[in-house]
């Protein structure tokens, strides 16, 4: 029960401890605007078709770290060697509330297409739809990753 609390007072104090150089409602604006441009195919798709065994997440990680972490940094904090001379800081995976805020296949989307807008590019047609799976199942892992290493 003590876990719950805990666990329930760390999700809803995050929020004050992400992108705290954007306003709340400008930066929250935008991440609505991303989601409205994902199809509707994938907005409802609110969990992996990839199961994330251990398998399909060491490979995520393996392409996080060759793709992503040179602007999200190694962990998904949003800190990557790239983020701080970009317009449009990356995510920080960890934070559960920005983090949940695309379902599974938005993350997809997102990854696949790329957001023109902040920079991030497109890897859909450099990854297949596995590897982009995999990814996902990464990045969804991160912000338990960061829960299990506060409790361990």
């Amino acid at each position: 029960m003590k876990f719950l609390w805990l666990s329930l007072l760390l999700l809803t104090a995050v929020p004050a401890f992400g992108h705290e150089d954007h306003p709340g409602g400008d930066h929250m604006a935008g991440m609505q605007a991303i989601k409205d441009k994902v199809p509707a195919e994938y907005r409802v798709m609110d969990r992996s078709p990839v199961t994330p065994t251990a398998e399909s997440l060491a490979r995520g990680a393996s392409l996080f770290a060759q793709n992503c972490a040179v602007c999200h940094g190694p962990e998904g904090r949003g800190d990557g060697p790239a983020a701080a001379s970009m317009r449009t800081r990356p995510a920080n995976f960890h934070d559960a509330h920005h983090s949940g805020f695309y379902s599974p296949g938005e993350k997809y989307w997102i990854i696949s297409n790329g957001l023109k807008s902040s920079g991030m590019p497109a890897y859909g047609d450099r990854l297949t739809p596995r590897q982009l799976w995999d990814l996902v199942n990464h990045v969804l892992s991160l912000p338990q990753k960061g829960m299990d290493d506060l409790f361990n």
